[in-house]
């Protein structure tokens, strides 16, 4: 299973388009951590599952979208935040010892427009709390940035891997 993970559009939804149309794209789910949601509104995903939160820029066209998110996708527990109320902008531990407190196997979050991906360990504690299992945590960057990035989640057989590529 193959998860594109999207953030921070900022009017520049086409550059969502453009990954999801390059030969041998077949996304199993889509992902957008929010700062664009009205991008998402005319952009063909071709029956894609979307999963989506609210930004601290979508004030007014989140419509009911919430800020964070949990689910499990192909055995596999994805907790998914814009991040600005973890102040992701100060440092991630608040937003690790929130996914690790819920259980999950990967947390995605957005906001500072950094990509980034880092595994955390089985025994080590964060904000207090325990993580009792590997968390994969991904940040895609900001596909609407003049450095535009987006992330990759592969599920195979158990496995995780989080990475990230510029467009």
């Amino acid at each position: 299973m193959d998860i594109l993970v999207f953030s921070d559009s900022h009017g520049h939804g086409e550059r969502i388009e453009e990954v999801l149309r390059r030969p041998g794209v077949s996304p199993s789910a889509v992902f957008f951590l929010g700062d664009g949601l009205r991008d998402l509104a005319w952009i063909d995903l071709r029956g894609v599952p979307l999963y989506r939160v609210s930004g601290n820029c979508d004030l007014f066209s989140a419509d009911g979208v919430k800020d964070e998110l949990f689910v499990e996708l192909g055995g596999v527990k994805i907790f998914a935040s814009h991040g600005h109320r973890y102040s992701v902008k100060s440092g991630h531990e608040a937003f690790v010892a929130r996914a690790a407190a819920l259980g999950a196997d990967v947390a995605l979050f957005g906001h500072t427009h950094i990509p980034m991906t880092r595994t955390y360990r089985a025994d080590e504690v964060i904000c207090g709390a325990e993580i009792k299992k590997q968390l994969h945590v991904m940040n895609p960057g900001s596909i609407g940035a003049s450095d535009a990035s987006f992330g990759n989640v592969s599920v195979h057989k158990g496995s995780v891997l989080t990475s990230f590529r510029y467009l």
